[in-house]
């Protein structure tokens, strides 16, 4: 059995040889948002001093945040 499609639109008679291309089903749209799943807490912390949280609060929220991350997977196990 030959693994490669050809181009079945030839004239009668005639042997058909070029491969067709295949072409990807979906294509990679970037998501909107950044995931913070697999960051460690010193790069959550980065990723919140840039969007504006407060050095002074920062700690608080890399707890809610990583909490918030791991629950899910606690509770699978």
């Amino acid at each position: 059995m030959n693994d490669v499609m050809t181009d079945t639109a030839t004239p009668a008679g005639a042997q058909a040889t070029v491969p067709l291309e295949k072409l990807p089903l979906e294509t990679y749209v970037p998501p909107a948002k950044p995931s913070l799943i697999g960051l460690s807490r010193a790069e959550i912390a980065e990723r919140l001093g840039e969007i504006g949280v407060a050095p002074s609060q920062r700690k608080m929220r890399v707890q809610q945040l990583w909490h918030w991350i791991l629950l899910p997977w606690r509770q699978k196990l």
